[in-house]
């Protein structure tokens, strides 16, 4: 067969970093139709999760099938970021078919290269993913639509067989911060027959789609976002998991209510709201939107115009976009607009604009909700400015819009499909249940930005990949249950470490699982992240082995006024965390409860701590039932004196070989007021201050217990603290090596006041049981009560209203 093949593709202006080429026509042989890349041919260049600093060119050639060559630069700004080449034609099933695609890496492989083929809704029907791919030569990759393909691809089919195809993407993804550079020879089809497939296609004539119009009165032109409204919604510079819903509300102007959400993947990530129509140049107009973004400020609002190339031709960036209310913000095409906004205009008056785009942009790592009331225009004459909606077709083209699941909630097996893919299909509340014994290998992040749970869910990271957390949990209400994660400790550097599940939502559950070999954290709760307090959350019955840092971290922001509140940790089982712990608490959290906490070999069982930064504050902090068996600590604070308050520590235990290569101690609290400490034993320490307890003030210690010290001591040191009261103390080292039992020292130039120390037990105790003493500071005690002890005890700071009396070394 020699039939002409044809393609067709839409010739309109693209949203910023997108660039187009037009219309195209290809003369193939029957049965191989392809897209070689030539100058005639209509493809799309977009950046993919931030993919930023793009460039395209095409040489002469010519690759291995003797097609010209498509060469692609980029630098990958964040894990798994990359480029997109894309190409639009016909409708149709291509069931059978396998497509070819000649690659060349010059400098090394791309981390990962995928092909997506998909409907018209925008929703993929299969694709096919190669690890590593490319090389210094060229290297032919083939994905059979809808099958498995080679050994070292991965295939996610998402419909049934015959579903209609109209769009294929290439992906090329890079690791963060490094620059690739690409070849493409040609992407091309064989299989089936020539009817079948792309062969044979009529022309389609380029669609119009309505302008910004829903209304023409009073001189105004407004685009309203009702549901006859072609505008767009995608990623800007990688804001992922982006969402959109028409609410039921109405804005300012009484017109409908667009809502948006979006997780920021990168700074100055987020979501574009664009819409095309036919050129009009636009000089004296000035648009207005009505923005309302909902719990938190966005960095920056732009509004860019663009000509049919995709060039800009006038845009306005506002900072700041303030929460909570509406607000109008205005862009005077063409002009500089009001105080805090910018205006550049890129070329002259009277250039023809054919597309509008609204961007909304976030820090990395943070979930924004933003709604849109309506985009007007008020200009000279409405029928100079855009023509009446009844002038231009209806859109046929569904996928512009993306809708919020509307469904009831489902409970939904997982199989052999993709996991992110079903995640994001399932309706909020539903229960996704993957297959446990299935492991399931990842280079990028799975995200939850919904409510529902996801159960029995066995991941691993990919090796070498780096600054990737395995599991986000962006959205309120999310169970993650009965799960074993791995990461790829090992293989990649603590500079570029992150976590197996981070939580960056409220009223969350993480129970019932075993991570291991992560580089930072198994789990992760982060208000600093997510950029406003985290509440309402448990993690409980999780078990973790060789972890870079905690098993478990709860992690406040308060040095941005944001913290952790209300939040359960339970049951966890930490062996080998490396560098860290099996649970941290830390950097502003408030009314945090950890308990049943086992730990092994490891830094310590629980710590509470900051990172010196003012306003990182921790208050309310429970820890119980803590056992920790050769390591290093139990239960640490490594605070500064930033105003912490509020911590109560019950019913620890430490044993075994312990590991002396750390500065802490086995019970270590420091710079902390109103401190409860009950229940604690330690045996066999071989170092001095098995407790330890320094400028800290109102403490309840009772019932401690140092046994077979094997250090001269002193067991317990109690340094600069105020209003402290010791009830119960036994004291017992290893062949009379144990000198002094508790230690009492004032080491500052102040005055601390009110020390009772009372049924203590340390008749072993050869120099003293009970030692007071002070160092060089000038700093003395007033007002100490050391009475009914079994010990000796020894006052050399002889300060103001004291009493000891009635102490026996002996015992009665």
């Amino acid at each position: 067969m020699n039939a002409t093949r044809r393609f067709s593709t839409i010739l309109a202006a693209l949203a910023a970093g997108r660039l187009v080429v037009a219309v195209f026509a290809l003369e193939t042989p029957a049965g191989e139709p392809s897209q070689d890349f030539s100058h005639e041919t209509a493809y799309e260049l977009k950046a993919f999760y931030g993919g930023a600093n793009m460039q395209a060119t095409r040489t002469d050639g010519p690759g291995p099938s003797g097609k010209p060559i498509l060469n692609v630069k980029f630098m990958s700004t964040g894990e798994n970021s990359g480029v997109d080449v894309a190409w639009s034609f016909p409708e149709q099933a291509l069931d059978g078919k396998t497509f070819c695609l000649h690659v060349r890496v010059p400098r090394g492989p791309v981390p990962y290269l995928r092909c997506t083929f998909l409907n018209a809704a925008g929703r993929r029907v299969s694709r096919h993913g190669y690890f590593q791919a490319g090389g210094s030569g060229w290297r032919t990759y083939a994905f059979p639509f809808g099958r498995q393909g080679g050994a070292p691809s991965f295939q996610q089919e998402i419909k049934t067989p015959g579903a209609w195809v109209c769009k294929a993407v290439l992906q090329f993804c890079g690791h963060a911060g490094k620059s690739y550079e690409i070849e493409l020879s040609d992407f091309s089809m064989e299989g089936g027959s020539a009817q079948a497939g792309l062969a044979n296609a009529e022309p389609v004539p380029p669609p119009l789609r309505p302008a910004v119009s829903a209304t023409v009165a009073n001189r105004t032109v407004s685009q309203d976002f009702s549901d006859n409204a072609d505008y767009e919604v995608a990623a800007f510079y990688g804001g992922a998991n982006v969402r959109s819903a028409r609410v039921q509300e109405t804005g300012p102007t009484g017109k409908p209510v667009l809502n948006l959400k979006f997780l920021s993947t990168g700074q100055n990530s987020g979501v574009n709201v664009s819409w095309p129509f036919p050129a009009l140049a636009l000089d004296g107009q000035t648009f207005q939107v009505r923005v309302r973004p909902r719990s938190k400020p966005l960095p920056f609002l732009r509004c860019t115009f663009t000509d049919d190339t995709g060039r800009r031709i006038s845009h306005h960036i506002f900072f700041h976009t303030a929460a909570g209310t509406w607000r109008t913000y205005t862009f005077p095409f063409g002009r500089k607009g009001e105080a805090n906004a910018f205006e550049s205009a890129v070329k002259g008056a009277g250039t023809p604009v054919s597309q509008i785009v609204l961007q909304f942009c976030g820090t990395a790592a943070q979930t924004y909700e933003v709604d849109i009331s309506d985009f007007s225009v008020a200009g000279v004459s409405t029928e100079s400015v855009l023509p009446p909606p009844e002038a231009i077709p209806a859109a046929h083209d569904p996928a512009k819009s993306v809708q919020a699941p509307s469904r009831p909630p489902q409970v939904i097996q997982v199989g052999e499909r993709d996991v992110q893919a079903v995640i994001d299909g399932a309706p909020p509340h539903s229960t996704v249940v993957a297959d446990r014994t299935r492991v399931v290998t990842l280079s990028a992040s799975l995200a939850i930005d919904r409510p529902l749970t996801l159960k029995g869910l066995n991941a691993r990271l990919a090796e070498r990949v780096a600054n990737t957390d395995l599991l986000f949990v962006c959205a309120d209400g999310v169970c993650v249950a009965d799960f074993t994660l791995a990461g790829n400790l090992g293989s990649v550097s603590q500079a570029q470490r992150a976590s197996l599940v981070t939580v960056l939502a409220d009223d969350f559950l993480i129970e019932n699982g075993v991570v291991s070999n992560s580089t930072r954290h198994g789990v992760l709760v982060s208000a600093a992240r997510r950029g406003r307090d985290v509440r309402n959350g448990v993690v409980r019955n999780i078990e973790g082995y060789n972890i870079g840092r905690d098993v478990v971290s709860i992690e406040g922001g308060g040095e941005k006024g944001v913290f952790v509140r209300d939040v359960r940790v339970e049951n966890i089982k930490g062996c080998r965390s490396l560098k860290r712990g099996t649970v941290e608490v830390c950097d502003g959290c408030e009314n945090v409860t950890v308990s049943n906490v086992y730990g092994e070999a490891t830094g310590y069982g629980v710590d509470v701590q900051d990172h010196r930064r003012k306003g990182q504050v921790n208050r309310h902090i429970t820890v119980t039932d803590v056992h920790v068996k050769d390591s290093a600590c139990a239960v640490r604070t490594v605070n500064h004196p930033l105003g912490h308050d509020g911590l109560t520590i019950r019913n620890v235990l430490g044993e075994g070989k312990w590991d002396n290569s750390d500065s802490w101690r086995p019970v270590h609290v420091q710079n902390t007021a109103n401190v409860v400490i009950e229940n604690v034993r330690i045996r066999d320490y071989t170092r001095p201050h098995a407790v330890l307890l320094r400028n800290c003030d109102t403490v309840a210690f009772s019932g401690a217990a140092v046994e077979n010290s094997r250090n001269p001591g002193p067991a317990v040191l109690i340094a600069d603290c105020n209003d402290v009261r010791l009830e119960g103390a036994a004291l017992s080292g290893v062949d009379d090596v144990l000198e002094t039992g508790i230690l009492c020292r004032i080491d500052s130039s102040e005055t601390f006041r009110n020390l009772r120390i009372h049924g203590v037990r340390a008749p072993g105790a050869k120099s003293a049981g009970i030692l007071l003493d002070r160092g060089p500071g000038g700093g003395t005690l007033d007002g100490y009560v050391v009475t009914g002890n079994v010990a000796r005890v020894v006052d050399r700071i002889r300060g103001r209203h004291a009493v000891v009396a009635e102490n026996r070394p002996e015992g009665p």
